[in-house]
């Protein structure tokens, strides 16, 4: 399918069910290819396919066309499919994929096309076919950027060995630079990865030698995975180097300078016995100078061996050189609810398992991971249930786990439902249920700095951390503790409660005399009366106007908004916090919160612990009155708090800058400011 404005509907009744089969013959297998933009194919049943059962690519000389380059490719839209007997990929975007000349071994060719608002909705994949099946996949190499994607509402079941529900490679493998992802949106599929597949989602920013290649905006919300032993989300970028490809090539070329930030993982249900129910890597095999930032891992309710693990640089094994000076920061771990369940991997180290696991460096050093918050997590398991380790020995590779940092971590306001069971390993005499070490197993020189731990149940009883320096046979390490948290970031002030009520209004802030809260969904329009109950005395009522939109943003001080950095940091005049708040930059992308925009797609559910959804329209948003681009505008997990990734305008003055949000014609409150400063 080539020129555009083509609609293929094979819903015939319009049930969204397909009315139309289309099969491949006996020894001549099936491919949909889409070679522009304005495709939809909607409501079509595809079977006995070839490789893939629809494959987007560019024009090019492999269909006998001028070879496309610099050009965008808009709106392909695929929905309500039902695409079986796949032997490689249900759906594919892959724009040079089999193109005359090309090995795996080839440079990437520099194609530099956009492939803009490409929506995957509504389908249904399955294959039983044998190989490294993938339900859905998007990958390109040739400085290409993939933006607007959405990926929702699919049924996908893949359940051969190294099988993979949902995978998005950016930037993979010779020369394979300057791609990137933007604005991408995975939610509310169904993943059934059973054993011995591979996973049920991989996302990755260069691979395979890829470097210099970007993520930016990516919300994975809301899927319902299930599982056997593997891992469920994996975010794993700067994943192997040349010689780790089919046929190796050397010498070895690495994966560098890859970023990936932005990265919500929000409301996911994850079941089964994964591995690791959620793996985020940011480097391996030799890899340096990757950087993963902003991310969040919220809402989620997961099971498996491991619940949630974190590394800045893993284990190069056979790999020439070190992995080193990798980094995660602005990590954001709340409100999930984990269970982790035996049995364990053989020969497990189950100091270092349990429901979140963070390692800056495992049996590899200089990595770091930078303004980490853990909080209002439920975990519940015969393992440990937080492990943070600066640098982790044992691991394969030749390489030893030294000078890695843990800077400025917070622990606060979790709840262990059990401490560690003895019988299943012979832990450290100092082990709880939340453990924190700057090195273990070997690992020396490492540190951990500016450790906050506060208000943590373990089995019922408010419980410090087990914070030794070293655990093991390294040297070196320190760990420094402190009484304060480091920052005053709106996310992670608060222990946050719920009132014993049935339409569960959330407490969303209590300080001093001042409490704030969301209302319930069923609420009536017009005047209401509100109460405040505490151990059981009720103030008079209040009479509040219930609005179906009253947008404002949070603010720290009455005028300055609440804004953090892609680093974590707070955004103010350094005179509001000093030393703690910086102004935005212009071009700089910033995350804001705020509240009262209403009603979400999909929808909140009436007292839910946790809320996700996103505006659409996405709000207008003016700085200094330019209008700013919006990333992202949705709810982030903790009720009624609207998150918003904004690009601050290139041309904004330096100074404080009135900021509004104007959503449905409604707008945000006067006199609101935010500080920029080249």
């Amino acid at each position: 399918m080539n020129g555009g404005n083509v609609t293929i509907n094979g819903d015939i009744d319009g049930d969204g069910q397909p009315d139309i089969t289309l099969a491949g013959a006996s020894g001549s297998p099936l491919t949909l290819f889409i070679l522009s933009g304005g495709i939809t194919l909607n409501g079509l049943a595809l079977r006995n396919c070839a490789l893939q059962c629809v494959l987007i690519q560019r024009p090019s000389a492999k269909f006998q066309l001028p070879p496309a380059t610099g050009t965008t490719f808009s709106n392909i839209t695929i929905s309500n499919m039902t695409i079986t007997d796949f032997t490689n990929a249900g759906i594919m975007l892959a724009p040079i994929n089999g193109e005359p000349g090309l090995t795996s071994a080839s440079p990437a060719l520099a194609t530099g096309n956009t492939w803009d608002h490409l929506l995957i909705v509504g389908n249904t994949i399955s294959s039983t076919a044998p190989g490294q099946l993938v339900g859905i996949s998007l990958g390109f190499g040739g400085g290409d950027t993939l933006q607007h994607t959405t990926i929702a509402n699919n049924n996908i079941v893949v359940s051969t060995q190294g099988a993979i529900g949902i995978s998005m490679a950016i930037g993979g493998g010779l020369g394979a630079t300057n791609n990137q992802a933007l604005d991408t949106l995975i939610a509310n599929n169904v993943i059934d990865a059973t054993d011995p597949a591979r996973s049920a989602m991989r996302i990755s920013a260069g691979l395979g030698s890829g470097s210099a290649n970007l993520i930016d905006g990516l919300q994975i919300v809301s899927n319902q995975i299930h599982l056997g032993d593997q891992d469920g989300i994996e975010i794993v970028n700067a994943d192997a180097a040349s010689d780790d490809l089919q046929p190796p090539v050397f010498p070895i070329q690495y994966s560098e300078g890859n970023i990936a930030r932005n990265i919500g993982i929000l409301s996911n249900t994850i079941t089964g016995t994964p591995v690791n129910a959620i793996w985020v890597q940011e480097a391996c095999c030799g890899n340096r100078n990757n950087v993963l930032s902003n991310l969040s891992i919220q809402g989620n309710t997961l099971t498996g061996v491991a619940g949630v693990l974190l590394v800045g640089g893993a284990d190069g094994g056979y790999f020439s050189r070190t992995t080193s000076g990798n980094a995660l920061s602005n990590v954001l771990i709340q409100a999930n609810t984990i269970q982790t369940t035996p049995p364990f991997p053989v020969g497990c180290n189950c100091w270092t398992l349990g429901g979140i696991q963070v390692t800056a460096g495992f049996s590899e050093p200089g990595n770091t991971v930078n303004g980490l918050s853990i909080a209002n997590n439920e975990l519940d398991g015969p393992l440990v249930g937080i492990s943070l380790i600066a640098g982790l020995g044992g691991g394969e590779g030749p390489f030893s786990a030294d000078n890695n940092v843990l800077s400025a971590p917070l622990i606060f306001c979790n709840q262990v439902e059990q401490a560690p069971t003895p019988s299943l390993e012979p832990y450290p005499a100092t082990t709880k249920g939340i453990n924190v070490t700057a090195g273990a197993d070997g690992g020396s020189d490492n540190q951990v700095s500016q450790l906050y731990v506060a208000d943590n149940l373990i089995a019922g009883v408010l419980s410090p951390a087990s914070t030794p320096a070293n655990l093991g046979a390294g040297s070196g390490n320190t760990l420094t503790i402190s009484s304060t948290p480091t920052t005053p970031n709106f996310l992670r002030r608060q222990c946050r409660g719920r009132e014993p009520d049935d339409r569960a209004r959330h407490l969303d802030r209590d300080q001093g005399c001042q409490s704030g809260a969301a209302s319930p969904l069923d609420v009536v329009l017009g005047s209401v009366n509100v109460f405040l109950t505490d151990n059981g005395i009720s103030n008079s009522p209040y009479v509040a106007q219930v609005e179906a939109l009253s947008p404002s943003f949070f603010v720290f001080d009455g005028t300055h908004v609440v804004g953090v950095h892609a680093d974590g940091t707070d955004i103010g005049p350094v005179t509001l916090y000093p030393g703690l708040t910086t102004p935005a930059k212009p071009g700089e992308t910033i995350v804001l919160f705020a509240n009262g925009f209403g009603a979400t797609s999909p929808p909140v559910v009436s007292g839910a612990v946790t809320q996700s959804g996103s505006l659409s329209p996405r709000p207008v948003i003016e700085i200094g009155g330019i209008q700013a681009n919006v990333r992202f505008a949705g709810l982030n997990v903790t009720p009624g708090e609207f998150q918003f990734n904004v690009d601050v305008p290139p041309n904004v003055p330096d100074g404080d800058q009135p900021i509004t949000a104007t959503y449905n014609g409604v707008t945000t409150q006067v006199g609101a400011l935010l500080a920029v400063q080249h």
